[in-house]
């Protein structure tokens, strides 16, 4: 399909930035076009006739803003253990520790290195984000098959680990997705619910015995949204703020709280 044309939004035809804003852009990627057309990469690749790429798409535009930093809003010390940019990013801009991961071909070595890595950071956080890429990269091929392969591997790499992890009695694991990805059609991302589970001390254990997308429908868990989720953790590490308690002057979902000691004097 073709890149679609720059427009301001339905909210701002009135605002003459917006237009402005829309024209400006538009000017830039046409500069972009015309240069990538001409670059030598480009003149390779039309001599092995293959496509150029002569255009740069920009997505989920957006007005930089302040934002509280992880450990503020969840009073959780956060470390994200990740291969991708965009991880990085995010969790550096929210405030979150990060370690710089590589992919290799094996996606299940690659997260039991990891799993292994989390483990020793427990001591210094609270919340360790453990991720792979692997599974959503095969999805995007639509090939089943590599999907597949691919999720067996990983089962592999956190079967390798699993029981360093079980051990901990005060490790809450809690293994899940971000999205689901059709085999076939135009969709990458769709709304299909993904499986999650929970481990830990006093979690309650439901008589589920499979990780899939309709055995886990069955779980005690029920529906957990993507806003449910934090709230959750906190829950199952008993950090979780009663409705109504405050115990610092900003209501946040956590206890205890960066409180202010009450004083005699």
């Amino acid at each position: 399909m073709p890149l679609i044309e720059i427009q301001p939004l339905n909210s701002t035809q009135a605002d003459p930035e917006a237009h402005a804003t829309s024209r400006v852009l538009k000017k830039f990627l046409l500069d972009c076009y015309t240069r990538l057309k001409g670059h030598r990469v480009n003149s390779n690749r039309q001599m092995k006739k293959e496509c150029p790429i002569n255009a740069l798409a920009t997505q989920r535009p957006g007005r930089f803003k302040a934002v509280d930093s992880f450990r503020r809003r969840w009073g959780l010390r956060g470390l994200s253990i990740s291969s991708g940019l965009i991880y990085w990013g995010l969790c550096n801009f929210i405030g979150m520790e990060v370690l710089k991961a590589h992919d290799s071909i094996d996606p299940g070595k690659d997260l039991a290195g990891r799993i292994e890595l989390a483990c020793s950071h427990l001591r210094g956080f609270d919340f360790v984000h453990v991720h792979t890429k692997a599974p959503d990269s095969a999805a995007h091929t639509k090939n089943p098959y590599l999907k597949r392969a691919v999720i067996e591997s990983l089962d592999r790499g956190l079967g390798s680990v699993l029981n360093t992890l079980l051990d901990d009695p005060e490790l809450l694991l809690v293994i899940t997705s971000d999205h689901s990805t059709p085999s076939s059609g135009p969709l990458i991302h769709s709304g299909e619910p993904v499986p999650i589970t929970v481990v830990g001390t006093g979690v309650r254990r439901d008589g589920i015995e499979r990780f899939d997308e309709i055995n886990c429908a069955g779980g005690a868990l029920g529906f957990v949204t993507g806003a449910d989720f934090m709230p959750m953790v906190l829950n199952f590490l008993d950090r979780t703020k009663l409705r109504g308690l405050m115990d610092t002057p900003e209501d946040q979902p956590y206890w205890p709280g960066l409180r202010k000691p009450f004083s005699l004097e």
